[in-house]
């Protein structure tokens, strides 16, 4: 999966909750995720970990599966705009 739908379906999740990146990297902040960290996945800077990824899912709210599929679902998007 690319870097970028991850991005896009992270930054989606986070704006849909009302969320800055700051408020996110608080929610998150037991397992040291920076917004310099958020702010880099969601530019498509950075591949996330598996386990990165699953905390920043339950810092969310959704499950690591919901936001795979979001990631999924605009990353088709992007083959079929191309």
């Amino acid at each position: 999966m690319r870097a970028q739908a991850i991005g896009a379906a992270l930054r989606d999740l986070r704006k849909s909750r009302g969320l800055t990146q700051d408020d996110l990297a608080d929610q998150a902040s037991d397992t040291g995720i920076t917004r310099r960290t958020i702010y880099r996945i969601e530019s498509g800077q950075t591949s996330p970990s598996a386990v990165l990824l699953w905390a920043l899912a339950d810092a969310l709210g959704v499950s690591l599966e919901e936001l795979v599929h979001r990631a999924e679902a605009l990353a088709a998007e992007e083959d079929q705009d191309s």
